[in-house]
């Protein structure tokens, strides 16, 4: 399956079911790339603002889409009308083009959805995507779990994979390649995310986070790689019952790592971090977690 150029909020959007995808292409492209340039991590995305100075590349939401400017300009004194894919938009003396929605996710399982919801083999997010993949419940009905995630890359999405809700999430062996956002997190698992995060081997590089466990129990992340990610795992405050065993931060040739492991301020307890490997980080690991059930070893850098 390939998909692309979508107008509304994901372009597979799971209601009450789960499934298989596999070998399929999630692939769209940003309108500047069609001129050379190159989506890296680090960029910034603002809304929109009147008689404002943009420069080519620039992203700016408007309304509730994103869009990308192809010069130099200064914007108009009105927000401008959104045109359809690959259409120039004029604004004062800016061209706009169309991005794409500005939440805008790959694969959306929401309410019910799961048990079992697996995406593999060599399938492709490499997009515009606010989220490549989201756990979502906006039904407020059953939460989203049992999905499995594997052999599967990312690239050039805004942000990474991100489950505000659900539980039992899978991710094996995937390579996550960029995200543009400062912020970005190639995996976070927040808010009412019950647990049981399961992440296993795999390549994170180029990300401010490799790895955000900020909600529920029995998470784990193991045998995973991270290259030039400001903070390759970070634990939220309060979060116990987790481990982080045998990962790898290396030095890619894009930068080092910063802090390897951060764990938050708070009460955080019952929860094990061993046979790391940080000969890549600047840093070494934070533990500011207060529980006194807990065993933490150190990690060479």
């Amino acid at each position: 399956m390939a998909a692309d150029t979508g107008y509304g909020g994901a372009v597979v959007h799971l209601v009450n079911t789960g499934g298989h995808i596999g070998r399929s292409k999630f692939d769209q492209a940003y309108p500047a790339q069609a001129h050379g340039w190159t989506p890296r991590h680090g960029i910034s995305i603002s809304s929109w603002s009147a008689g404002t100075a943009y420069t080519q590349n620039a992203l700016v939401v408007v309304g509730s889409y994103l869009l990308q400017a192809m010069n130099n300009g200064t914007s108009g004194g009105a927000q401008p009308t959104v045109r359809p894919y690959g259409a120039n938009i004029t604004d004062g003396s800016l061209t706009w083009q169309l991005v794409g929605p500005a939440r805008y996710y790959g694969v959306q399982c929401d309410t019910g959805c799961g048990w079992v919801l697996t995406i593999d083999t060599d399938t492709d997010f490499s997009s515009v995507f606010s989220n490549p993949i989201a756990l979502t419940n906006t039904l407020s009905g059953n939460a989203p779990g049992g999905v499995q995630l594997a052999q599967i890359t990312f690239g050039s999405n805004r942000d990474g994979i991100v489950a505000g809700v659900g539980s039992d999430l899978q991710v094996t062996d995937v390579y996550f390649g960029n995200c543009l956002l400062t912020t970005c997190s190639a995996v976070s698992v927040c808010g009412s995310f019950a647990g049981n995060l399961q992440v296993r081997g795999g390549s994170f590089a180029n990300a401010a986070t490799g790895v955000f466990v900020g909600a529920g129990t029995g998470n784990s992340v193991i045998g995973a790689t991270f290259g030039s990610t400001r903070i390759p795992i970070s634990v939220g405050a309060g979060v116990s019952d987790f481990t982080l065993d045998s990962n790898v931060v290396w030095k890619s040739r894009w930068g080092a790592n910063t802090t390897p492991i951060y764990i938050a301020p708070g009460v955080s307890d019952r929860y094990v971090v061993q046979g790391n490997n940080c000969f890549g980080a600047t840093n070494p690991i934070s533990d500011r977690g207060t529980g006194r059930h807990k065993s933490v070893q150190s990690c060479p850098n």
